[in-house]
């Protein structure tokens, strides 16, 4: 080592004395936002490889005589399936601290210091996920059907949504962009911005089958132009 470099003490010091950065909404929203995208852009990866050999996460892999399939990618299928197995996993270890974060909430960059139990009160203490995931709503619940998933979470018929998960105004297709997060969210909690009658609620919405009528939410959901 040259005695021009510098000790590994003066490293340790120097480094020691920078202060964190301050954990925020904003900063928490923008980390997992962030990585949930880049997990929604691998299983469209996987899923296009089960889709370009025309199977499900649930088709045979090998014939009536028990031999592997020769019209598919046998192995490409098994893997594309263990891997759109992991990455579910891990997107659903991040809906549920997105979920955290908008239930417990954080104190927002230009708030003062409060405690946990006030936060937890004061809905106005949440409004970072609101500015990070988008400002304008996208679309207006047209019904809702009751005891749907849609109902359970608390959302009403023309109730206008601003997000729902990563899915914003910053999507090109937002409706589509919608039915997409939600077939491969089933059993996922969402966290879930609306307005209602001027003001905004967080909701958490997860999408499931089975609760007695159609699709994974049980309302309708129509374009927005204010």
């Amino acid at each position: 080592m040259s005695i021009h470099d510098p000790s590994a003490g003066h490293l340790s010091s120097a480094s020691s004395s920078a202060p964190p950065p301050a954990v925020t909404v904003q900063s928490e929203v923008r980390r997992l936002t962030h990585l949930r995208a880049n997990l929604d852009a691998q299983l469209d990866v996987y899923f296009d490889v089960l889709k370009t050999n025309n199977v499900d996460m649930h088709a045979p892999l090998v014939d009536n005589d028990g031999f592997p399939r020769s019209d598919i990618d046998v192995a490409g299928v098994r893997t594309a399936r263990v891997s759109i197995i992991r990455l579910r996993n891990d997107l659903k270890d991040v809906h549920r601290d997105m979920e955290h974060v908008v239930l417990r909430g954080l104190p927002r960059a230009d708030d003062p210091p409060h405690d946990n139990e006030t936060s937890a009160r004061d809905g106005t203490r949440m409004g970072g996920l609101e500015t990070v995931e988008g400002d304008k709503p996208f679309a207006k619940v047209d019904a809702v059907a009751p005891s749907s998933p849609a109902d359970s979470a608390g959302m009403k018929r023309d109730d206008l949504l601003v997000s729902l998960g990563a899915v914003s105004t910053s999507n090109p297709d937002t409706l589509r962009a919608v039915a997409a997060l939600v077939g491969r969210s089933e059993g996922t909690a969402l966290p879930v911005v609306v307005t209602r009658n001027g003001g905004r609620l967080n909701l958490v919405l997860t999408p499931r089958s089975g609760w007695g009528g159609r699709g994974l939410l049980g309302c309708h959901i129509v374009p927005y132009t204010p």
